[in-house]
């Protein structure tokens, strides 16, 4: 007896199984990805689809989901940097003949195994520059569009992370969700001009072309899938938001986007052209070559062989090796003192953070909530600051503001006003006075593990997604999932996140501080942190 299934049971299951292995499976779609398959393999059924669109680089096919949502994930928006492309800019993608099969994540960059990231898990490929779509219909009704840049300390992570699916926003804002990825680690962020010369004058920020490139891709394309490429909002959290903050100040970005969300990242992790460089002496020096030949003929293993000990050497500082680098050209200048003066005019930001970001790392190094203040301001990138005078008063102010704290606890709270709290404030200030901004605070604490991890770095990304996981127990407030995301769609809708769920919720000035804190009952609090604040702006710069 046959056994009979229905072609969307069929579909169902053959993507759970492409899913799963991380990477397509198609015919026509080798690892590289590049190959599409032809229009007769998809009109037969050999190949099973059921919406197509057409873009500048050829047509691609997507599934639909019960609902009615779009999906095409996996999309080439650049020519694979592999060969005599590494280390080179990002150039446009290579036209296809047929059908593209967009129905599967491209393969992860190549990044050593993280027990935090699940993209690390995934299959590996320095062909990676792909993005995906979450639209709710393909026509020309111009919704706005949302592009989230994932997190990952400029090292790990991916847009194939389960977290970052963008379907539940895009369903509930009928707006379009656009992810990416981007090259990282040393194959995205080496300064490489001190050895290769002027033609590689850029290569210290590789990936923030990229993101530009993924940018320029949607701007020539997205009105023909559903968005509208006058109204496109980028997002990002972590390093996605040092991204994201980047972006303001990079000239090859303006016009591509109109308006900003900074989730916990901001300028702190950018690098000036001489810790570049040093990183990059480092890295040739364990990789054992001595020019770009040799870096482009190293094999993919070899590479993160070479920064997985660059990383070690690092160890709990490692976020600090890689990132966007000040070169002057990209980036032209300091970035906070760039959007100080005015060079995103006009691009309306959204900016916060968790109250309890460093506890994150506590998932890295169990002894992160037992090791004194003192050791932990040792691992600050501004040496210079934590002379005695200035460690003992910081950790002096903090003692009294936490009387019942342990040192370890103190520490933590330290890292988050130092690395997370005090940059958002700053690229809110700069901001503030060229565009609409505002600030939120998000204050829910996670109650795994009795509550040792608090409102710890990327907790809210469940609640923007509605992607709920054990991170957040198995009780969470599914009303602040709705609250927090009908105010980030609000925001990439008007400018504005205020909607009729939450108390009114001003823009930020220096003035009043005005900030929404996001918690099961949401409330808006004038200059959240007052006293922390001061302190820090006495002893930063």
């Amino acid at each position: 007896m046959r056994l009979r299934m229905s072609s969307n049971r069929l579909m169902a299951l053959y993507m759970a199984v492409v899913f799963m292995l991380g990477f397509a499976l198609l015919p026509g779609c080798s690892h590289t990805g590049t190959a599409p398959v032809k229009a007769s393999d998809l009109a037969q059924g050999r190949i099973m689809h059921q919406v197509v669109a057409a873009t500048t680089t050829g047509r691609v096919a997507g599934r639909v989901e019960a609902d009615g949502l779009k999906i095409f994930l996996g999309i080439p928006f650049a020519k694979p940097p592999v060969g005599e492309l590494r280390f080179e800019k990002p150039q446009p993608p290579q036209p296809w003949q047929g059908i593209y099969p967009a129905l599967a994540f491209g393969p992860v960059f190549p990044q050593t195994f993280d027990k935090t990231e699940p993209s690390s898990l995934y299959f590996q490929d320095e062909d990676c520059l792909r993005l995906n779509i979450w639209t709710p219909a393909v026509d020309n009704a111009k919704r706005p569009v949302m592009v989230f840049i994932h997190g990952g300390g400029y090292i790990w992570g991916s847009s194939l992370d389960p977290l970052y699916d963008g379907g539940n926003l895009a369903r509930r804002g009928n707006v379009v969700v656009f992810s990416l990825n981007y090259r990282m680690g040393a194959l995205g962020y080496l300064d490489l001009s001190a050895v290769g010369g002027e033609e590689y004058a850029d290569s210290g920020n590789l990936a923030v072309l990229d993101q530009v490139a993924a940018l320029r891709w949607l701007s020539d394309n997205i009105e023909t899938l559903g968005g509208d490429p006058a109204n496109v909002t980028i997002f990002g959290e972590s390093a996605g938001a040092g991204s994201v903050a980047t972006l303001l100040t990079v000239k090859e970005a303006r016009g591509l986007f109109h308006r900003a969300i900074a989730q916990s990242g901001a300028f702190r992790i950018t690098r000036s052209k001489e810790h570049a460089s040093g990183v990059t002496q480092r890295f040739m020096e364990l990789a054992g070559v001595s020019d770009v030949k040799g870096l482009k003929a190293l094999a993919q293993a070899d590479i993160l062989k070479a920064q997985e000990k660059l990383i070690k050497e690092a160890g709990i500082a490692c976020d600090r090796l890689f990132g966007p680098v000040r070169d002057g050209r990209v980036v032209p200048e300091d970035p906070l003192k760039a959007v100080a003066g005015g060079c995103a005019r006009d691009v309306d930001l959204l900016t916060g953070t968790t109250e309890d970001e460093m506890r994150f790392w506590i998932k890295y190094e169990s002894m992160l909530p037992y090791i004194p203040a003192s050791i932990m301001l040792s691992f600050t990138p501004d040496t210079k600051v934590w002379d005695k005078e200035m460690r003992d008063k910081i950790i002096t102010h903090y003692k009294r503001q936490m009387p019942e704290a342990k040192s370890g606890d103190i520490g933590l709270a330290i890292g988050t006003g130092f690395f997370f709290r005090m940059p958002q404030i700053r690229l809110a200030e700069a901001q503030a006075n060229h565009a609409n901004t505002w600030m939120y605070l998000f204050t829910w604490d996670s109650p795994i593990e009795n509550g040792l991890f608090g409102s710890r770095h990327a907790l809210e990304l469940r609640f923007v997604f509605n992607n709920l996981d054990s991170e957040v127990g198995t009780n969470p407030p599914v009303k602040l999932v709705e609250v927090m995301q009908d105010a980030w769609v609000a925001f990439a809708k008007t400018g504005n996140p205020n909607h009729k769920d939450l108390p009114a919720w001003p823009k930020y000035d220096k003035e009043r501080r005005a900030t929404m804190t996001f918690n099961e009952q949401c409330t808006m609090v004038e200059d959240p942190g007052r006293e922390d604040r001061l302190v820090w702006e006495a002893i930063l710069p």
